[in-house]
C-alpha cells in the first residue's frame, strides 16, 4: 500500500467513523442520542480498532512482563524452570540493550502477556555491517494459531527496517515443521547446508584463562 492509500484510507476513516466513536467510549452529547456505528466489513480499519492484541517493546523496568514467559521458553528447550534465573537474564539485556524484546499483549485490564520474540544485534567487519538474530519466539500453548507469532516477527521485521539492519537470521530444529512453515510464509529463505564455514566453539569460565 503506498503512502497516497495510506493517507486516503486514514481520511476516509476520520470522516466517517471518528464522529460515532463517542458511542465506544460513552462520552455522547447530553440530548443526543447514540449513532450506531455501521458495521465495516473487510475493512483494513477493523483489526486496527477491534485487534484483540497490541505488541509494544519492553523496557527494562517492564522485565516481569516476558520473565515467566523466557522460562516456559526454556523448559520447551529441555531446561529446567527457573524462574529468577529468567528474570536476572532478561533484566541484564535489558539493562545493558543487549536485546530487543517486543511482547504481545491481550487488551484486557490485566494486561497478560502471550508470547514475546528476542532479538540480540550482530555485527560483520567483512561486509561491514549489522543484522539482527532471532534467537527467542514463544507464545503461550492456549493463545497460539491466533495470529500472534506472526504479529512478534512482524515488528521485529519492522525495527530491523527502521534501524538499517541488512537481515534477520534465525535457527529453528528440523522437526518443527510449523515454525518452518511460518518463516517462510514471510519470506525467509533456508540456507542450503553445509555453508562454507564450520563452527567452533569453546566454553569459557573461571578456569579458562590464557
Amino acid at each position: 500500500m503506498n503512502d497516497i492509500s495510506i493517507k486516503s484510507l486514514f481520511l476516509n476513516y476520520e470522516i466517517r467513523v471518528m464522529p460515532n466513536l463517542q458511542s465506544f467510549t460513552g462520552n455522547h452529547v447530553t440530548g443526543k442520542p447514540l449513532t450506531k456505528i455501521p458495521e465495516q466489513k473487510n475493512s483494513p480499519l477493523e483489526k486496527v480498532l477491534f485487534d484483540p492484541y497490541r505488541i509494544v517493546r519492553v523496557r527494562h523496568d517492564q522485565r516481569c512482563l516476558v520473565a515467566g514467559l523466557f522460562d516456559q521458553y526454556r523448559i520447551f528447550y529441555n531446561q529446567p524452570s527457573n524462574r529468577q534465573l529468567a528474570d536476572r537474564y532478561i533484566g541484564d539485556r535489558l539493562l545493558h540493550n543487549e536485546s530487543v524484546i517486543f511482547t504481545a499483549l491481550i487488551n484486557s485490564p490485566d494486561a497478560i502477556a502471550a508470547g514475546f520474540v528476542q532479538l540480540y544485534p550482530k555485527y560483520s567487519s567483512i561486509y561491514a555491517n549489522k543484522s539482527i538474530i532471532l534467537n527467542d519466539l514463544f507464545v503461550l500453548p492456549d493463545y497460539r494459531n491466533r495470529g500472534i507469532a506472526l504479529k512478534l516477527i512482524g515488528a521485529a521485521i519492522q525495527f530491523a527496517v527502521e534501524n538499517n539492519f541488512t537481515e534477520i537470521q534465525l535457527e529453528t530444529m528440523h522437526d518443527n515443521f510449523p515454525a518452518q512453515n511460518l518463516y517462510e510464509s514471510v519470506g525467509f529463505k533456508k540456507l542450503k547446508q553445509p555453508t562454507q564455514f564450520f563452527t567452533y566453539f569453546i566454553k569459557l569460565g573461571k578456569e579458562q584463562s590464557m
